[in-house]
């Protein structure tokens, strides 16, 4: 992850919603792969729709996008169902780790296009009987990505590896 910095000078981090030294609200630029600053305090910046959801997505919205999604908010097809107790801590975590994927993805110039890479992050019956899914695998087809929702819960996740005897997951 390069440095990136505020308008005023401030080095930020890339999950950053504000700099810690002037206030300023700050969001990712896929297209530059740096953060931007509002002009001035208080004006704000074109930020994803997600940036006040359970997600807290701090990527600049997409130009083009009718809702206001970003570049990565963009990519998810599927998204756990949120009436469920830890559903919206297990999609905060997926979310941030597949910002990150996407930086690097962007990083190294590879082509990150929402039509052809998607996400789903699925549950099953395991950690939510009103699926129909008995086991989601983690896997990925024809440029989509499934994630089973509960393997961003530590726990699921040391579970899972000690019963499949993994060295690590």
């Amino acid at each position: 992850m390069k440095r990136m910095h505020c308008r005023c000078g401030q080095l930020v981090y890339f999950d950053n919603h504000n700099c810690g030294n002037c206030g300023r609200e700050l969001a990712f630029d896929p297209a530059s792969l740096e953060m931007q600053a509002e002009e001035t305090v208080g004006a704000g910046v074109r930020a994803c729709v997600n940036r006040s959801s359970a997600i807290r997505c701090n990527w600049l919205a997409k130009p083009d996008s009718q809702h206001g999604y970003c570049l990565s908010c963009l990519t998810s097809k599927t998204i756990p169902d949120l009436s469920q107790p830890d559903n919206r801590e297990r999609w905060r975590k997926l979310e941030a780790a597949k910002r990150r994927l996407l930086y690097d993805l962007l990083f190294l110039r590879l082509p990150v296009d929402e039509t052809r890479l998607r996400f789903d992050f699925k549950e099953d019956r395991r950690t939510n009987p009103n699926v129909s899914e008995m086991n989601v695998t983690t896997g990925h087809a024809s440029g989509v990505i499934t994630i089973n929702a509960a393997e961003a819960d530590e726990v699921f996740r040391e579970e899972m590896r000690q019963r499949f005897n993994e060295p690590w997951r």
